[in-house]
């Protein structure tokens, strides 16, 4: 599927988490990363692999807005390239 879809800030992306995955992994799809982690969404341990993962490949990031949810908004310290 291609998408012309960008950012508006190169530094602050959406996030949807899917948590108890069978596996881990990173999926950007017009502007929006997906994160399937295995963690459970509770005592904030899916928030914290989603973070463990996004930093491991991105760089530092932190959650903005959707700390209970499972769409999030996440600012990494450094712009991130759509090409995955």
């Amino acid at each position: 599927m291609v998408c012309a879809k960008k950012p508006e800030n190169p530094f602050i992306f959406e996030v949807k988490v899917i948590p108890r995955a069978n596996k881990e992994k990173i999926e950007f799809n017009c502007g929006i990363i997906r994160v399937w982690v295995k963690e459970p969404p509770e005592k904030d341990k899916a928030n914290r692999k989603v973070l463990a993962l996004l930093t491991n490949r991105f760089g530092e990031c932190e959650i903005v807005s959707g700390g209970k949810c499972r769409k999030k908004r996440i600012r990494f310290k450094k712009p991130v390239s759509p090409g995955l």
